[in-house]
């Protein structure tokens, strides 16, 4: 699945879009509105549709060791 990307101008954008998630999953946060008043978006991205495929082996690639190395951080 391919899905735009919405960019904002926080450099730490992740560590802040988790939080939020979590705040909102916990019913702590109702909408995601404050944030983007304050850390608007300055650019959108679309995935190139020939990089899908690439995306998609090396997703395979990281499951699989995840699920085997899963065995051994935490038996």
């Amino acid at each position: 699945m391919s899905r735009e990307l919405s960019v904002t101008g926080e450099t730490e954008g992740s560590v802040l879009g988790a939080a939020a998630y979590a705040y909102h999953t916990l019913g702590m946060m109702d909408s995601f509105r404050y944030l983007l008043e304050r850390n608007p978006i300055i650019q959108n991205v679309r995935p190139k549709a020939n990089a899908r495929e690439f995306y998609q082996i090396q997703f395979k690639r990281y499951m699989h060791l995840y699920w085997k190395f899963q065995k051994v951080i935490a038996p």
